[in-house]
């Protein structure tokens, strides 16, 4: 395991969230949580999903292995402020996004999680 991944290691709660620059409503993500250990990650949410997880700096690659994106491939960049962990994945799995900007970007989806 990476020192990138030790810090990303433990449960964080979804707090909000926005798909190609329109934010979705809490009622939609209310009670997600984001588990993360060593190189592995499940989110809980309606549809559950499970997978490996690689950090490479601030840029992280996403596998699913099961659930709702079994075989699927997420690139994403991340930066962590205190306990508030942000993530902006590229949907579409191509380039690593170039900010945490979502609006005019398609495909691009923002979580923000803070430690429980």
């Amino acid at each position: 395991m990476t020192k990138q991944l030790a810090k990303l290691d433990g449960t964080w709660l979804t707090v909000y969230q926005e798909f190609e620059g329109k934010k979705i409503p809490l009622p939609v993500f209310e009670g997600q949580k984001l588990i993360l250990s060593e190189s592995t990650y499940t989110l809980v949410a309606p549809k559950n999903d499970e997978g490996i997880i690689k950090a490479n700096r601030e840029k992280l690659d996403i596998y699913g292995t099961d659930g709702a994106n079994k075989g699927r491939h997420y690139s994403a960049i991340y930066r962590i402020d205190n306990n508030r962990l942000t993530i902006c994945y590229n949907l579409a799995g191509g380039a690593y996004p170039s900010d945490f900007k979502t609006e005019g970007k398609p495909q691009h989806f923002l979580s923000i999680f803070e430690r429980s």
